[in-house]
């Protein structure tokens, strides 16, 4: 199942998301879950595109959304994509391979050094408060770990059975823009104490390597070998 929360305003890519996917995935389910927008018009122009909408307005960004497709529908393996990113490629190997876990994008991110870094002890506190009841990240020791870009990212269902164990349902579940930047790097945290080499197991490359050869300033696109990602944020509120 594709998974796509869903903040729409006119700027928003949800149209050739979906269209992207459905392209390249005509029979699987595709589901696109609202994220409290204001203007709901667009449910009627994916409606050609055979897609389920879930109407819930959802204020848990992409963890919201993944929860919410986890605990309504059975399946076994979620991509989950913003609005602002479009499928290039055919993932078949990916989808169906052993692996728990890819993500499409990752970072590198030392945790005493890092840009979010305003009050390292807060960040490191809300990591470790979303990351439920995996092994935390030490408050006091440099630690370098992978993050995962998006997040847009594979996952299997015995990786989401991992998670569910360790109340991850309940943890990981961002508030703010703050939040959803830290689910990036619980993500990656998670996948690494899942046993999954991050670097290994991510389709397009690195964020900042990529964005040094691969990013429009322009028109704010990033064009990776498996996505393409849009830079839309400036015009969310």
């Amino acid at each position: 199942m594709f998974i796509i929360p869903c903040k729409y305003n006119s700027h928003c890519k949800i149209e050739e998301t979906v269209e992207a996917v459905r392209n390249l995935y005509p029979n699987e389910k595709i589901l696109v879950v609202d994220s409290d927008s204001e203007d709901l018009s667009y449910f009627e122009k994916l409606k050609k595109h055979n897609v389920i909408i879930a109407e819930i307005k959802n204020n848990n960004y992409e963890s919201g959304a993944l929860w919410y497709a986890v605990e309504n529908y059975v399946s076994d393996w979620y991509v989950v994509l913003q609005d602002s990113v479009i499928l290039k490629k055919n993932i078949d190997e990916y989808l169906h391979s052993d692996e728990l876990f890819y993500c499409f994008i990752n970072f590198i991110e030392n945790s005493m050094n890092n840009h979010m870094r305003t009050d390292t002890q807060q960040y490191i506190s809300r990591i470790n408060e979303m990351l439920g009841d995996f092994e935390k990240l030490p408050t006091a020791t440099n630690t370098l770990f992978c993050g995962v870009f998006g997040p847009n990212f594979i996952i299997k269902r015995k990786m989401i059975d991992m998670m569910l164990q360790k109340n991850l349902n309940n943890t990981l579940r961002p508030l703010n823009k703050y939040d959803h930047q830290i689910t990036e790097r619980v993500y990656g945290l998670i996948a690494t104490q899942c046993g999954i080499n991050m670097f290994k197991n991510t389709l397009s490359g690195n964020l900042h390597e990529l964005f040094n050869v691969c990013f429009d300033p322009a028109t704010e696109i990033m064009n990776a070998e498996h996505i393409s990602k849009t830079w839309v944020n400036k015009h969310r509120q």
